[in-house]
C-alpha cells in the first residue's frame, strides 16, 4: 500500500472514529431527554455528528485546511447520520455537485427507513 493511501486511511478511520465518539455522548445526551425507540435515538446522535463533520468540511473548504475524507462522511451517514447528512448537504450547501453524495444519502435513508421498520 502506497504512503499516501495508508495517510487516507488512517484519516478516513481518525474521522469516523471522531464521529462515531461524538455519535456516541450525543446518543447518551438524546436518551437523557428524550423516550423514543433506540434506533430513532441512534439516528438523531450520529445525524448531530454527521452535521458538524460537514460543517468542520466545509469551514476547512473555505480555509484551505485538513479536510473530512469523503469517505468518511459516507461511512458516518450510513451509520445513521444521513439526516446530519442531507441537513449538512443542502443547508450549508457543501458537496451538492458530487453525484455519490446524493446516492449514498438516498441508499442510507432507504437503509434507516427498513431498519426503523423492523425495530
Amino acid at each position: 500500500m502506497s504512503r499516501r493511501r495508508r495517510g487516507h486511511s488512517a484519516a478516513v478511520a481518525r474521522f469516523v472514529g471522531i464521529g462515531v465518539l461524538a455519535s456516541v455522548v450525543a446518543f447518551a445526551i438524546v436518551t437523557s431527554l428524550w423516550v423514543g425507540g433506540l434506533h430513532d435515538r441512534w439516528v438523531i446522535a450520529a445525524s448531530i455528528a454527521t452535521f458538524f463533520l460537514y460543517v468542520y468540511d466545509k469551514g476547512q473548504s473555505r480555509l484551505g485546511g485538513a479536510r473530512v475524507p469523503e469517505l468518511a462522511l459516507h461511512e458516518m451517514a450510513l451509520l445513521g447520520g444521513f439526516l446530519g447528512g442531507w441537513l449538512g448537504m443542502l443547508a450549508l450547501p457543501h458537496k451538492i455537485r458530487k453525484p455519490v453524495f446524493w446516492v449514498v444519502l438516498a441508499g442510507a435513508t432507504l437503509l434507516h427507513v427498513a431498519i426503523s421498520r423492523l425495530v
